[in-house]
């Protein structure tokens, strides 16, 4: 039988080799998506939309909309964001100020765009 120091001793090492695995479970990215609609309510499709960092100022994601309007960014990496949507015969939408932190699955309200130059 083992003495109560080689309890405690065995104790310590199997927590210190659990530390690692419980790291591995931390989600540190987030997921933005959304819908592109126009001022009708239609979906949008093959709109560009365009993720930037607000507090870096640098682009960071770039996708285009699906058959359905949608859109979707993984991996996002906790920041604030600016989503900019664009397509031809469209006036660019732009929303800023989203925070987004680790493990957010941020689903926008529709981004509606209006008929222009």
């Amino acid at each position: 039988m083992l003495s109560a120091r080689s309890r405690i001793f065995v104790g310590l090492v199997v927590g210190l080799a659990l530390v690692p695995c419980l790291a591995w479970g931390q989600v540190t990215t987030a997921t933005l998506s959304g819908t592109v609609r126009d001022t009708q309510g239609n979906v949008v499709p093959g709109a560009l939309v365009v993720l930037t960092s607000d507090t870096r100022g640098v682009q960071v994601g770039e996708t285009t909309t699906d058959a359905r309007g949608a859109f979707i960014f993984p991996g996002t990496m906790p920041d604030t964001y600016t989503v900019k949507v664009s397509l031809e015969g469209f006036k660019t939408f732009k929303v800023s100020g989203l925070a987004v932190s680790a493990g957010d699955r941020l689903a926008l309200p529709p981004l509606t765009i209006e008929v222009g130059t």
